[in-house]
């Protein structure tokens, strides 16, 4: 059976998933991208390695890599993809924003697709039916504006994002995780309904650290799938071959 690698390095951690045949079978998280964690992780018959990095200080780790898989593939706005993307400034767009929409769209299906990535940040991304990458929007995540509200007050608590969430909140713990999740459950269900109206039927999926504990609160169908981006850098890797 033949295996490939595709590893996330991103600002916290490195995940290093395992696929067969294209399809995801494991994942493991590092605290950086070091050359005998992989080894650890290996079985025979890789054939091939996916990197997305934001880090600077992964480029002896990426040339280690390439030494045992010459062909691997380290992603960017220029490297060839199932995808067109139709953004004003590429060189800005997150790598992972880019491994997300690829793995968010299906070829052939007269759908758009669009990408909820709920974690730190939350990212809202569009690609259209004909596999063109439209763009999104930015804004902080529910772990992010819990904290400011916190930080930036002189008064008001820091509060978990579980627990009672009512229309209007009935004391001051209440009225916070209210705004907070009730908020970002309007502007991602407002988000969803904009773009359909613009772009026709599509096809909605839910990623990052937040999707479990958002996806039962949005009006919207969605597909909820924690391993979107890994999928999107595997479909990228055949697509080099």
């Amino acid at each position: 059976m033949a295996y490939q690698l595709a590893i996330d390095s991103g600002n916290t951690s490195v995940k290093v998933y395992l696929a067969a045949d294209g399809e995801i079978v494991g994942c493991h998280r590092f605290a950086c991208l070091a050359d005998a964690d992989i080894d650890s992780l290996c079985p025979s018959g890789v054939d091939g390695c996916i990197v997305s990095t934001v880090r600077s200080d992964d480029a002896a780790a990426i040339e280690a890599l390439k030494c045992r898989w010459p062909d691997t593939v380290v992603l960017s706005h220029t490297t060839p993809m199932p995808i067109t993307i139709a953004y004003a400034t590429p060189e800005s767009l997150g790598r992972d924003r880019i491994a997300a929409a690829v793995g968010a769209y299906t070829p052939g299906s007269g759908h758009a697709a669009v990408v909820i990535d709920a974690g730190t940040a939350l990212t809202l991304d569009v690609v259209d039916c004909d596999g063109r990458f439209m763009g999104g929007n930015i804004s902080p995540g529910i772990s992010m504006r819990l904290r400011a509200l916190n930080h930036f007050t002189q008064r008001l608590p820091l509060v978990e994002a579980a627990g009672d969430t009512p229309i209007a909140g009935y004391d001051t713990i209440t009225a916070i995780r209210s705004g907070v999740v009730n908020g970002i459950v309007a502007e991602i269900d407002g988000f969803i309904s904009a773009v359909a109206d613009k772009f026709g039927v599509l096809d909605v999926y839910l990623t990052g650290g937040d999707a479990i504990f958002l996806a039962n609160r949005l009006k919207s169908s969605i597909f909820v799938d924690e391993n979107l981006l890994a999928k999107g850098l595997i479909r990228i890797l055949k697509y080099n071959r």
